[in-house]
C-alpha cells in the first residue's frame, strides 16, 4: 500500500478500528491468520502479485476463507473490477474515494455477514479445521459451475466424491441448511455481490448465478433479501 493511502486510511479509520499495516500481498497473507484479521483492505496492484491472486490465497486457507475481502485501486477498468470480484471480494472502491463512502462501505460489510448462510469464521458454527476445509472446497465447486442452470446436488456430489445422504448430513451439520437451499442461497448472495458492482443489468446477473428467467430470478431474490434488485441497481 502506497504512503498517500496509508496515511489517509489511518487519519479515517484508526479512531474506529485497530489498523495493521504491510507492504507486499505475501506479508498479508502471513500476517492475516496470526493477527485474527476481521477484514482486509488492500491495494489490487501490489509489487509482488495481483489482488485477485491474493484473494485467491485467502479463499484456498481454511483457516481465512471467510474472510472479507476489499480492493482499493486507481484502476478503474471494469476487467480489473470483474477479476477482483470474481475472485471473491465483497468490494472494490476506485480511488481518491471518499472516506466517509469508505467507512460506510466497510460498515456494511462487516456489520452483514452472508444473509442466510452463517459467519462460519466467528460464530463458532464450524468448529473444525475439516468442517472448514469441507464449505471450502463446496463452495469452490459451485463457484466453477455457478452459471449452470442444470446444476444439482447430485452433480456436486459427484465432483467431490461424496453420496448425496453423506453430503446432505455434512452441509445440514455445518451450515444449517439442506443442500439445495444451500445452493439456492450460495447463487442469491453471488448475485447480490455482483449487482453491487453495477457493472451488468439485472438479466445479466441472473445468468450468471444459474437463473436463466431473469423474472423468476427477481422473485427469488426479493424472497431472500426482503428487496427487488432492481433497487441494487439505483
Amino acid at each position: 500500500m502506497d504512503e498517500d493511502t496509508e496515511t489517509n486510511l489511518k487519519a479515517g479509520l484508526q479512531s474506529d478500528y485497530d489498523l495493521v499495516f504491510v507492504k507486499s500481498g505475501q506479508q498479508a497473507i502471513h500476517m492475516i491468520e496470526d493477527i485474527k484479521a476481521d477484514l482486509v483492505i488492500s491495494e489490487y496492484l501490489m509489487q509482488d502479485m495481483g489482488g485477485d491472486e491474493l484473494c485467491h490465497a485467502i479463499r484456498e486457507d481454511a483457516e481465512t476463507c471467510m474472510l472479507p475481502v476489499v480492493f482499493l485501486s486507481s484502476l478503474s477498468y471494469s476487467t480489473d473490477i470483474v477479476y477482483g470480484l470474481e475472485a471473491g471480494a465483497k468490494d472494490f472502491i476506485t480511488k481518491p474515494c471518499d472516506m466517509s463512502i469508505l467507512k460506510a462501505r466497510i460498515g456494511i460489510v462487516l456489520e452483514e455477514p452472508t444473509k442466510g448462510l452463517p459467519d462460519l469464521s466467528k460464530s463458532g458454527a464450524v468448529k473444525e479445521t475439516s468442517d472448514l476445509e469441507f464449505l471450502q472446497r463446496l463452495d469452490k465447486v459451485i463457484r466453477a459451475q455457478l452459471s449452470n442452470s442444470e446444476l444439482q446436488i447430485n452433480d456436486i456430489c459427484q465432483e467431490m466424491g461424496m453420496s448425496r445422504t453423506a453430503m446432505f448430513t455434512k452441509i445440514k451439520a455445518t451450515t444449517g441448511h439442506c443442500p439445495n437451499d444451500y445452493l439456492r442461497i450460495f447463487r442469491l448472495n453471488e448475485s447480490k455481490r455482483l449487482l453491487e458492482a453495477k457493472l451488468w443489468t439485472i438479466a445479466e446477473v441472473a445468468v450468471k448465478v444459474g437463473y436463466n428467467d431473469p423474472k423468476y430470478f427477481s422473485t427469488c431474490f426479493k424472497k431472500q433479501f426482503g428487496f427487488s434488485p432492481s433497487k441494487m441497481m439505483k
